[in-house]
């Protein structure tokens, strides 16, 4: 009896054991993340300044290009990793593919007379073998931008100032030149767009130049969709304002689209914008929305955060030449002092910046205090 009675103790302490242990580990989950800036390590390229590319990959880690040079970040360890020589481009778009794989886009910084001039490469970066490979070489091919996103059946969708086209990347090839077209339209002049996708895959493009032939003024206020199942850009809706040339566009949910920045005409008496507004899908209508206290232009990056923030790499104070990061909150529509007191803030200006797989952001890639490209980089929780 005594060691019947013994086992049975024995049982019920492990039960409680492993009970407590549960719960210790389910309130340890649950624990609020600790939020401030964060030393995230030294990069070791020769230049920083600006990145051309930061692009956080499936399995966490961030791939950073500037120039031939290319580095690989180790979120948990804070540490960077020197990788091979590749491709030299400018305009760099950089697509995570759900297989790993990172595709890059863009036009080549090594110009031999003029079919070089107008060269692009399609190249990607393989993590499994820590390798790049130029997979597509287009000469006498010149599309100016830096929109391309993926698509939801995992083609990659390209838009310049007027053209327009879809990178196959299972078959490596590029579509045909993609336009609107619409007699009743002509394009004015050619102006930086701002692309974005709904959760229906359907892609929204602003700012483009295209008026009415019989409007005098030449408002260009039309907002068009590309739609991946037919290859078509049609016109979808209307802005309340002109927003001609440094604009940029954030989903915010299934329903709105917001569009920042931009120039209220294209004359030399052009005012840059600071409203923005929201571009209702279902409507194809807008409304203005508030004031964004930052100009848009080519150095502002943008990130939407996970309770509905937008969050820049554009300093929201200076103390000491120490930065914050702007926060702005939408919904409140007043800035946000960056939280948290971990650290003292960042000390490099206009970085480059992304979102990791834990929410927070990784800043790299600006200049220092005396205008020199800093090698530092820092983690960032809101």
């Amino acid at each position: 009896m005594k060691i019947k009675y013994l086992f049975t103790i024995l049982f019920i302490i492990t039960i409680l054991c492993f009970g407590f242990t549960e719960i210790k580990s389910e309130a340890s989950s649950s624990l609020p993340r600790k939020t401030g800036f964060f030393n995230a390590g030294e990069m070791t390229m020769e230049k920083t300044y600006p990145l051309d590319s930061m692009t956080t990959l499936s399995n966490g880690d961030v791939l950073i290009t500037k120039g031939e040079e290319a580095e690989l970040y180790n979120a948990a360890k804070r540490k960077f990793k020197k990788l091979p020589l590749h491709e030299a481009m400018q305009e760099v778009s950089s697509i995570a593919l759900n297989d790993g794989r990172v595709i890059f886009i863009g036009r080549s910084v090594k110009p031999v007379g003029i079919e070089s001039m107008h060269r692009y490469f399609f190249e990607e970066f393989n993590p499994r073998t820590g390798k790049f490979k130029v997979l597509l070489k287009l000469d006498n091919f010149y599309f100016p931008t830096k929109n391309a996103l993926k698509l939801m059946n995992g083609n990659i969708f390209l838009q310049g100032n007027v053209d327009a086209y879809v990178y196959n990347v299972e078959k490596n090839t590029l579509s045909k030149n993609i336009q609107f077209y619409d007699d009743k339209f002509r394009y004015f002049n050619e102006y930086d767009t701002a692309i974005a996708m709904n959760d229906l895959g359907k892609v929204f493009i602003f700012g483009s130049g295209y008026c009415k032939k019989t409007d005098p003024n030449r408002i260009r206020t039309y907002v068009f969709m590309f739609n991946p199942d037919t290859n078509k850009i049609t016109l979808h809706g209307n802005l309340q304002i002109q927003r001609l040339g440094n604009i940029k566009a954030v989903t915010l949910n299934h329903n709105h689209i917001a569009v920042f920045g931009g120039k209220n005409d294209s004359g030399a008496d052009a005012q840059s914008l600071k409203t923005y507004e929201l571009y209702n899908i279902q409507s194809g209508k807008s409304k203005i929305a508030g004031e964004f206290p930052l100009w848009i232009n080519n150095f502002l990056k943008m990130k939407l955060t996970y309770d509905g923030k937008i969050i820049t790499n554009i300093p929201y104070g200076k103390y000491k030449n120490e930065y914050k990061p702007f926060v702005f909150d939408l919904n409140q529509q007043i800035e946000e002092s960056s939280r948290g007191s971990y650290g003292g803030g960042i000390d490099i200006h206009l970085p480059s910046m992304t979102r990791l797989s834990d929410g927070c952001y990784l800043y790299a890639g600006g200049y220092d205090e005396k205008g020199l490209d800093s090698k530092k980089a820092y983690k960032y929780c809101p």
